[in-house]
């Protein structure tokens, strides 16, 4: 993912969490959206996955925006065709 569009996503998923929308609200929001894109089932499942993943962490009293910014992060670096694998990204 390129620095502007962390940028873009860093900016929006801000504006989100100011505007008060419930976290938990916005993952069950961003999986149907998931389901219903036109993607293959393998970038589907593990979008689904790192949303369940989140989903825990905020059970277990993790920070919504970290949560949220981590996610949509994820969503576009495989909507991208990007392998996360070799950004660092720690797994789930």
């Amino acid at each position: 993912m390129e620095l502007h569009e962390f940028d873009s996503v860093y900016k929006c998923t801000k504006d989100l969490i100011a505007q008060g929308f419930p976290t938990n609200a916005l993952l069950l929001q961003l999986h149907d959206d998931i389901i219903a894109k036109d993607v293959p089932d393998l970038v589907k499942g593990e979008i689904c996955e790192k949303l369940a993943h989140a989903d825990l962490c905020l059970v277990n009293g993790a920070s919504d925006e970290m949560q949220l910014l981590d996610v949509t992060a994820f969503i576009c670096r495989k909507l991208k065709g990007g392998d996360t694998t070799k950004l660092g990204v720690l797994p789930h």
